[in-house]
């Protein structure tokens, strides 16, 4: 599929969208193998980049400017245009998940979006470890493929959960840990008092996607960049998610803080987090110990 570099592209042609993700993943599989060999090199103290993501990223932008005409590229890694004149923007992220990827914890994956006009029009996850590529289009639903085992995609739909007391959720926490991080840890504490468990993958497309898949009934994360979310929440959205900023409003693209959630749960967990928004001391688990603690056994009061 090529396309004159003066024209931009119309529509995208899934089936090239899926190959070229594809080559992608295979890049971030064959790499972990030798991940203890990469160079790895920190934009922040906790903030990873490794050559991998560089590759990556060169790979997709290549293909994509070769094909995609004057559409505007945001990419993770290096210089991002200024996209208020685009109508039809791309979101690359080559790994999601840079820090996964590291110590060899499988849940990294790749993610690509086309925004037009300030929708997502197209998006691909792929998580080539788990050997999971989520993909959908705007007004056609959202699929599961299994490209590793030969399984073709399937729909995928959001959870049915309807209360945070059956709720499993998920979360993450952002690169810079100070007044963001502790907050989180407050609606964590507000959180904990309801709901069954609270899951932290270290990938935003992937727990999207799995809000998607209905693995998970909600998520939340705040300092988030586009190129984060871009396609998961497309999928999600396609599934039958509700994906907000905190506010409950669905407009992504500058919120930084988003939350993906079943339809029915969406309401109960912006409520969840305006409340932690509102008292982030107060302390929702009980009194802090006046003592300290044994290393060893139960602690006083459990059984």
């Amino acid at each position: 599929m090529a396309h004159d570099s003066g024209q931009t592209m119309a529509a995208v042609d899934p089936e090239w969208l899926r190959g070229l993700v594809l080559r992608a993943g295979s890049v971030l599989e064959q790499a972990s193998q030798r991940r203890h060999e990469l160079r790895v090199d920190h934009k922040g103290r906790v903030d990873l980049v490794t050559e991998i993501d560089l590759e990556i990223q060169e790979l997709l932008v290549t293909e994509l400017k070769r094909n995609s005409g004057t559409d505007c590229i945001v990419a993770e890694e290096g210089d991002r245009p200024e996209t208020g004149e685009c109508e039809r923007v791309w979101y690359v992220d080559p790994v999601d998940g840079t820090t996964n990827f590291v110590h060899g914890y499988p849940f990294s994956a790749v993610s690509v979006a086309r925004w037009v006009g300030g929708e997502p029009e197209v998006g691909i996850v792929y998580a080539p470890l788990l050997d999971e590529l989520f993909f959908a289009r705007a007004g056609r639903g959202a699929t599961l493929e299994r490209p590793g085992a030969g399984q073709p995609p399937r729909a995928i739909q959001a959870s049915s959960c309807a209360s945070l007391d059956d709720a499993l959720l998920a979360t993450g926490f952002p690169y810079h840990r100070g007044k963001t991080a502790r907050l989180n840890l407050a609606i964590c504490a507000h959180a904990l008092d309801r709901v069954r468990g609270i899951r932290r993958a270290g990938s935003a497309a992937l727990d999207i996607c799995h809000v998607a898949l209905g693995r998970l009934d909600g998520y939340w994360e705040m300092g988030l960049a586009p190129w984060d979310f871009a396609a998961a929440a497309l999928i999600a959205r396609e599934a039958g998610a509700v994906v907000s900023d905190f506010r409950g409003t669905p407009e992504l693209l500058e919120a930084r803080r988003i939350v993906a959630a079943a339809p029915r749960l969406h309401g109960e967990l912006i409520g969840l987090l305006q409340r932690a928004h509102a008292r982030p001391d107060l302390d929702v688990l009980g009194a802090a110990p006046d003592a300290a603690l044994p290393l060893h056994g139960l602690l006083p009061g459990e059984c």
